[in-house]
């Protein structure tokens, strides 16, 4: 624990984000929920979409179940976030990059607040998939809709996860497909 303290005190003092990267990745454990003020007030300072992605996981690794709140507000505002040159092409916006692990976090504190949100980014995209893995964490009968539409979806990623979500949803609620 107290090596893991060290940490925590320069994550904020370091510019390098490399180095930055591979400090935040020392405090991805479950239940390490000492990390979270931090990694929540790194994630507002900083603008580079990898770092904030790797804060997202963090997060979801971590699993503080008490940090809804912040979430949602973090996902509810947008955010100017740097495209680094090195990142692959893809149909999403650097803001959605940085966000999506964020999705997967604020469904693993099942907090019936995280639902709108979900919901939101589910009918949104393009980010469906983290969505998808947030909403999986409730055992809501009114999920399997949303999630059936997506079953359809042109991203074969998408598709997966829908069913994958859609299973473990059935199942959690004693209807079998």
């Amino acid at each position: 624990k107290s090596a893991l303290s060290v940490i925590l005190r320069y994550i904020p003092l370091i510019d390098d984000r490399r180095k930055k990267d591979a400090l935040i990745g020392l405090v991805a454990l479950p239940g390490f929920v000492e990390a979270t003020p931090i990694l929540l007030d790194e994630y507002k300072k900083n603008t580079d979409s990898n770092i904030l992605w790797v804060i997202g996981n963090t997060l979801l690794i971590i699993g503080d179940k008490t940090i809804a709140l912040e979430l949602i507000d973090l996902l509810e505002h947008k955010k100017n976030i740097d495209h680094p040159a090195d990142w692959p092409d893809v149909p999403k916006t650097p803001e959605l990059i940085a966000k999506e692990m964020l999705l997967w976090a604020l469904g693993k504190t099942r907090d019936p607040r995280a639902l709108p949100t979900l919901k939101k980014y589910l009918r949104e995209g393009p980010s469906e998939t983290f969505a998808l893995e947030g909403i999986k964490y409730f055992d809501d009968t009114s999920l399997i809709p949303l999630v059936e539409k997506l079953l359809t979806h042109h991203w074969p990623l998408v598709r997966s996860t829908a069913k994958k979500v859609l299973r473990h949803l059935q199942r959690k609620v004693g209807l079998r497909h």
